[in-house]
């Protein structure tokens, strides 16, 4: 006989200090006892490097068990949470186990997201799965903030196993991912040094960072999402598996940041694969002591720091992560609620309140007077049964044609992306930024699919008559993510909306540097050739050279065709750079402005469409003015005068 539905409810606690749920009752004073003993034992040691998100047994004799493990000691304010589903199966046959979750921002409104995942539980073998569990965006400005999740599992024949978590974040403080090496002596102080800074402040989590065990990392970047800075030492970085290595990198290139210990003098960024390192550090080397060596990729840094293989100091760590580690979360709540030039482009719709009231008398009119004493006269009052839900239908048919007429179906909206191209022969990678903003009218649908499966978080708008979602306390939002399928509130009928979406896609697009057989291009006078071998049409690009000098073309350059080049300058090139990316949002302008002041061997460029590249979402909604700006290293492409060299004259349009 099956037991009943068992649902445990934990107490509200972090997540490394909330205690597994099992089936089985013990004594209070056997858990107040362990509990006791558990609280004992993290005051002398770190927490966790994992977390037990949940637990379970089934049967008897508990031969089958489902076991969740998060990544991370803590969960990321936004992004997805990585966990390892560990199915220990003592069943005669393979089924599949049914995981659903629901989770919700505590700090504001009320934001959940929904997801579902399908399992698969091999007969009479341990199998293992990872999954990213999405979680909501908190969108607090300041004061508590927090996420609460519901686990549900099932699997057929099987009881119903519900369980529940929660944790609380620090508002004002970077979420940064901390190995258990460095964690072990280091963490403790870190954390007491934070809450002696944050003295006074309101409410949320001490906690300096999240732990990690090297030998457990997420492999698909969008694990690294809501994560702002990572320290690791050397050897952890070089025993990690090429695919968590890769997830890594991936992740620094959409702007993280990346701090690699080392205790020997002569370790290089280079012997570490982690990029060619520049002559100083200039936001912390002044500051900071320990700066080796520091590298950009792309957007994101990575920086090799010298330490005694135990302990840092704790003053000069807090000062460098509070420098460099900037508290991304901050950004869906505040960058889009005040002055975003994108929805100022965008403009404000009209709503004509006049014909509103005409529209509210008219059916006051009707339904009372013109119903009481012409429709249904004294008399023939049992007429009102009839009249009065036919007026009210006939008015709901005219407000419906009302919207259709004024706002009509679907919905128009503008974008801007900004693209890193890197083509190398071994990535092959667009990594996207979209920002977007759109207005509805009727909606017949809002669930869409994706291409691929990329991370995608509401916005804050400031409060309008079209903004259904401003982040206040009474909001109540529901999302539904599902792989590549989206539903909920993600867009609404008659509503504005925006937002944020990141993603790294497959591509075969780039620059091509024409290479002479004699001389190095950009030699002398000669202005340098290149060749375009994107899938879509460029409007202007600037090029920086192997030697730093900038060349720009000022004219519309189909893909398969050279591009004409004249010599520029840097202040040119700041001035149009600013000018193509003042439309984005203030954070993601301060991280595409944050580029090496004379980057070498790389393009700059603008385009009205991005061949595939940019996120899809609602087919309701009719994209106008895409702003697209791309950049990236220039490709070697054939020597002139080979068979595979360009053709010439270029060809503009």
């Amino acid at each position: 006989m099956a037991h009943p539905a068992l649902e445990v409810m934990a107490s509200p606690a972090p997540l490394a200090l909330r205690p597994l749920a099992t089936p089985r009752h013990r004594p209070r004073f056997v858990s107040g006892l362990v509990l006791l003993l558990a609280c004992l034992f993290l005051l002398a040691h770190p927490l966790a490097a994992q977390t037990n998100l949940t637990e379970y047994s089934y049967g008897q004799g508990n031969r089958t068990r489902i076991t969740l493990t998060a990544h991370f000691s803590e969960a990321a304010p936004y992004g997805y949470l990585p966990v390892r589903v560990t199915i220990r199966s003592a069943l005669g046959q393979t089924q599949n186990w049914n995981l659903r979750f629901n989770a919700s921002a505590a700090g504001r409104g009320n934001i959940s997201y929904s997801s579902d995942f399908s399992l698969p539980g091999e007969a009479n073998a341990v199998t293992e799965h990872d999954i990213l569990i999405p979680l909501p965006t908190e969108l607090t400005r300041s004061g508590y903030r927090g996420l609460s999740m519901q686990i549900q599992i099932t699997s057929p024949g099987m009881e119903l196993y519900r369980d529940y978590y929660s944790q609380s974040f620090n508002p004002g403080w970077a979420h940064i991912a901390i190995s258990d090496k460095i964690a072990q002596k280091n963490l403790l102080g870190l954390s007491n040094h934070l809450q002696t800074v944050n003295r006074g402040s309101t409410g949320g989590s001490d906690r300096f960072g999240s732990t990690f065990k090297a030998s457990m990392l997420p492999q698909d970047w969008r694990g690294w999402v809501g994560t702002d800075a990572i320290m690791i030492t050397d050897g952890e970085w070089t025993s990690l598996s090429p695919e968590s290595r890769r997830a890594i990198m991936e992740w620094l290139r959409m702007g993280g940041y990346l701090a690699v210990y080392t205790t020997r003098e002569n370790t290089s960024l280079e012997s570490l694969g982690l990029g060619h390192a520049s002559a100083r550090d200039p936001e912390v080397e002044s500051s900071v002591k320990d700066f080796l060596q520091a590298a950009s990729i792309s957007l994101g840094r990575v920086s090799l720091r010298k330490w005694d293989g135990s302990n840092l100091n704790v003053n000069q760590t807090y000062q460098l992560y509070a420098r460099v580690a900037g508290n991304s979360a901050e950004h869906f709540a505040t960058d889009y609620s005040s002055y975003w030039k994108l929805q100022s482009d965008f403009g404000e719709a009209p709503f004509n309140a006049a014909l509103v009231i005409i529209l509210l008398i008219a059916f006051g009119v009707v339904v009372g007077p013109v119903n009481l004493f012409v429709l249904a006269k004294p008399g023939q009052r049992h007429r009102m049964f009839l009249t009065t839900p036919l007026i009210s239908l006939a008015a709901s048919l005219l407000i419906v044609l009302l919207i259709l007429f004024s706002d009509g179906l679907g919905g128009r909206g503008m974008r801007f992306a900004a693209i890193n191209l890197e083509a190398d022969q071994d990535e092959r990678r667009a990594y996207v930024f979209q920002e977007q903003i759109s207005r509805t009218g009727m909606l017949l649908s809002n669930t869409f699919t994706t291409e691929d499966i990329p991370f995608i978080s509401p916005t804050v708008l400031a409060a309008s008559r079209w903004t259904k979602f401003g982040g206040s306390d009474n909001t109540e939002v529901r999302y539904t993510l599902n792989g590549n399928q989206f539903a909920g509130d993600w867009f609404q009928s008659r509503s504005e909306q925006a937002h944020y979406l990141e993603a790294i896609r497959p591509t075969r697009s780039r620059i091509e540097k024409v290479q002479s057989a004699s001389a190095g291009a950009g030699d002398g006078a000669n202005a340098p050739e290149l060749f375009s071998s994107l899938e879509f049409a460029v409007d202007q690009l600037f090029y920086f050279d192997e030697e730093g000098k900038v060349w720009r073309c000022e004219n519309s350059v189909a893909s398969g065709n050279r591009i004409p080049l004249a010599a520029s300058s840097r202040k040119a090139f700041r001035d149009w750079w600013e000018d193509q990316t003042e439309v984005a949002s203030n954070s993601l302008q301060s991280v595409l402005r944050n580029y090496p002041e004379t980057p070498r061997d790389y393009f700059f460029a603008t385009a009205a469409k991005s061949g595939g590249l940019a996120v899809e979402t609602l087919g309701a909604i009719k994209w106008e003015k895409d702003r697209i700006v791309i950049y990236g290293p220039v490709m070697n492409g054939p020597v002139l005068g080979s068979p595979d060299a360009p053709p010439s004259p270029p060809t503009t349009e």
